[in-house]
C-alpha cells in the first residue's frame, strides 16, 4: 500500500511543470539592463515603454512596420519588441514589414525578424532599397510564415540550410539575383502555391528559371518593354491561374510558351498595367505565332479569359480568334479598353469571331 502511494506521489511530481516566468517579473532596472544588450536600443524610449507597461494591459499590434525613415514608426516597432519580450501572452503577429534604407549589421536585421518568428508571424515584408539581403537563419524554424514579400533588394547567395516549409505565397518585386540564386531560392519552398514576379530589364531572365511543381497561381509584371524568352527547365504542371502584364514587347512569346507548359490552366488574365502605347514598335514586331499543336489547357481546362486594356490590334485580334476557336471549356471572356471612342468597333469585331464553346459568354466593360 505504501509503495503504491509513493508511486502516485512520484507521478504527480512528474506532471508538475515549473511556472513560466516572464521578463516583466524582474525589477525595472534589470529589465532595462537586458534591453540595453539588444540591437537598436534607446534608453529614453525603453524607460518610457517599461513604465507604460505597468499602467495596464498592453495589447500588441497584430500588424507592425519598421520604417527607418519615420521616427514614429521606429517608436512603434520598439514598443512591439519590448512588449513582446515582457509579455507572456502568445499573441500572433499577422504582418511584419521592414523598410530599411540605412545599412544595418546582419545581426540587427536577424533580431528584427527573430521577434516576428517569436510571435508566430504570418506575413513578412522586407524592402532594402537596393541593398543585399542575407537570409536570417531564424526563418528556417518558422512554421507559421505563409507569405513572404521581398522588395527592391539583391540576393546573391541562398544558404543550403535555408528552407521555408510552410510558405504559400512569394512576391518578388524588383529583386535582383546573382547566378543560380533564383533557382536555389525557389527550391526552398516545398508547398509554394502563389508567385508574383515584378521585374525590370535587369531581371528579365528570372521567369525562365521557375521550377515549382506545386505552383497554382502566377502573376508576371514588367516595367520595361523588353523581349522575354523562356528556356528549358520551367515547370507549371499544377498552374491554374495566370496573370500576365502586356506592357513589354515579348509578352506574346512568353504567353505561348507558358500555355504549352500549363495543362491545368483554368483562368487567364492579360492586363495593361503600366503605361504603354498600343502601337509601340516592340509590340508590333512581336508577332503572335500560333502553336503547331493546340495547348492542352485550351482544349480541356481554360474557363475564364480576362483582357484589360484590349487595344484591338491585328495581332491581338489574331490571339483572341485563336483562343476562342480552341478553348472548348471557356465559360466567360471579358474585355475592357481604355479608348472608349473606339470600343464599339473593337467589340463588334469580337462578337463576330467563332467560339468553339457554346457556353462562352462575352462581356465588355
Amino acid at each position: 500500500m505504501e509503495i503504491s502511494c509513493q508511486k502516485k506521489k512520484r507521478k504527480s511530481c512528474k506532471k508538475k511543470k515549473p511556472e513560466k516566468r516572464g521578463l516583466c517579473e524582474l525589477p525595472d532596472e534589470l529589465i532595462l539592463k537586458v534591453f540595453s544588450l539588444l540591437p537598436l536600443f534607446e534608453e529614453t524610449l525603453a524607460r518610457r515603454l517599461i513604465s507604460k507597461y505597468w499602467e495596464g494591459p498592453w495589447k500588441l499590434d497584430p500588424n507592425v512596420m519598421f520604417d527607418d525613415g519615420s521616427p514614429e514608426s521606429f517608436a512603434t516597432f520598439m514598443s512591439f519588441v519590448y512588449g513582446s519580450l515582457m509579455s507572456n501572452d502568445a499573441q500572433i503577429l499577422e504582418c511584419l514589414h521592414l523598410k530599411l534604407r540605412q545599412n544595418y549589421p546582419v545581426t540587427d536585421i536577424n533580431f528584427c525578424v527573430q521577434i516576428g518568428v517569436y510571435r508566430s508571424v504570418r506575413e513578412l515584408r522586407i524592402a532594402l532599397f537596393g541593398k543585399t539581403l542575407e537570409f536570417p537563419c531564424c526563418l528556417s524554424t518558422c512554421r507559421t510564415l505563409k507569405e513572404l514579400v521581398l522588395h527592391n533588394l539583391c540576393i546573391e547567395v541562398v544558404p543550403l540550410w535555408f528552407r521555408l516549409p510552410s510558405l504559400k505565397t512569394l512576391k518578388l518585386l524588383r529583386v535582383k539575383f546573382s547566378g543560380d540564386s533564383v533557382a536555389s531560392l525557389l527550391r526552398t519552398f516545398p508547398v509554394l502555391e502563389h508567385l508574383v514576379v515584378d521585374q525590370t530589364k535587369e531581371e528579365d531572365s528570372l521567369i525562365s528559371k521557375i521550377n515549382v511543381p506545386t505552383l497554382r497561381r502566377l502573376s508576371i509584371h514588367n516595367r520595361e518593354r523588353t523581349p522575354w524568352y523562356m528556356s528549358v527547365g520551367t515547370n507549371f504542371s499544377s498552374l491554374e491561374h495566370l496573370k500576365l502584364c502586356t506592357c513589354f514587347g515579348g509578352w506574346r512569346t512568353l504567353l505561348a510558351c507558358i500555355l504549352n507548359d500549363t495543362p491545368k490552366l483554368r483562368s487567364l488574365t492579360l492586363k495593361l498595367k503600366h503605361k504603354a502605347k498600343p502601337n509601340d514598335d516592340l509590340q508590333e514586331t512581336q508577332l503572335w505565332e500560333k502553336p503547331p499543336i493546340v495547348p492542352e489547357c485550351l482544349s480541356t481546362h481554360l474557363e475564364i479569359l480576362k483582357w484589360r486594356g484590349y487595344a484591338g490590334t491585328k495581332h491581338e485580334k489574331s490571339m483572341v480568334r485563336y483562343i476562342l476557336a480552341n478553348a472548348a471549356c471557356l465559360k466567360k471572356a471579358t474585355f475592357s479598353t481604355k479608348c472608349r471612342n473606339q470600343c464599339d468597333t473593337r467589340f463588334r469585331a469580337l462578337r463576330s469571331m467563332y467560339k468553339v464553346s457554346e457556353k462562352c459568354q462575352l462581356v465588355f466593360d
